[in-house]
């Protein structure tokens, strides 16, 4: 999967942000940041359909958000973040792409992507009764052993890691 992604990754994130520029300038600062992280992902979904051979999107919550050669893949996007929030389907076992992105001062949008097979235990809880999300951090997917920074770096904090976005 690390070959497919690596390879077809950088076209599929450039014509997101080009799809992404294109929504964006006609409802400009009405969307909020998870908004416009829910419109990224479905940009994702479909341009690794075009662009990734025998790829297809998954059609309800209770399958992959795509399915590269068979093979399921779960998208998780974050503005400007380290972590990424899913729901109760995120805490399965499987293959997860997950992107961080910004806005450029050219209003370009930059991008860190990490692909890392996950398990339940990798997600934690909010803790919340209110608030279902669980979450996964920038530093536990590094520590899984089983993971590939596809686009950006990684840089040290004090004593966290933090993604270093890339425009493509």
């Amino acid at each position: 999967m690390n070959d497919i992604l690596q390879t077809y990754l950088p076209t599929v994130l450039a014509s997101a942000g080009t799809d992404f520029k294109l929504f964006a300038d006609k409802l400009g600062a009405r969307m909020s940041a998870k908004l416009r992280s829910e419109i990224i992902s479905a940009l994702l979904e479909n341009n690794m359909e075009r662009y990734i051979p025998h790829t297809r999107a998954g059609t309800s919550d209770r399958e992959a958000d795509v399915y590269i050669q068979n093979v399921p893949l779960e998208i998780k996007t974050a503005f400007n973040a380290r972590d990424w929030r899913g729901g109760e389907y995120s805490k399965r076992r499987g293959d997860f792409l997950l992107i961080s992105w910004t806005v450029t001062t050219t209003n370009e949008l930059a991008w860190f992507a990490v692909h890392t097979l996950l398990t339940e235990q990798d997600w934690k809880s909010s803790g919340s009764q209110n608030y279902y999300a669980t979450t996964v951090t920038l530093d536990a997917v590094l520590q899984n052993g089983q993971s590939t920074v596809l686009i950006g770096d990684i840089r040290q904090a004090r004593k966290l890691k933090h993604p270093v976005f890339t425009a493509v």
